[in-house]
């Protein structure tokens, strides 16, 4: 199997987002579609814990697209 080296974490993460498709990678989740969250409380405001949390970009909603936003999950909730 081949090695690939990245000169940066930045190249791998364009690397990553150029594979899922993303031309403008999100500022916030830099082209995954997820972040980490500093807390556990659910996105609908609930009481969660107090520990790290994974969940969908807010900014992008997952699409990891800067200009190409998936839908709000909280407005299809709302729907």
């Amino acid at each position: 199997m081949a090695e690939i080296n990245f000169k940066s974490t930045e190249d791998f993460y364009l690397e990553v987002a150029s594979l899922r498709g993303v031309d403008t990678p999100c500022k916030e989740c830099a082209g995954l579609g997820v972040k980490t969250y500093g807390s556990t409380a659910t996105w609908r405001g609930g009481i969660g814990g107090q520990s790290l949390t994974s969940g969908v970009c807010d900014k992008c909603w997952g699409s990891g697209d800067e200009h190409r936003k998936w839908p709000s999950h909280r407005l299809l909730v709302k729907g």
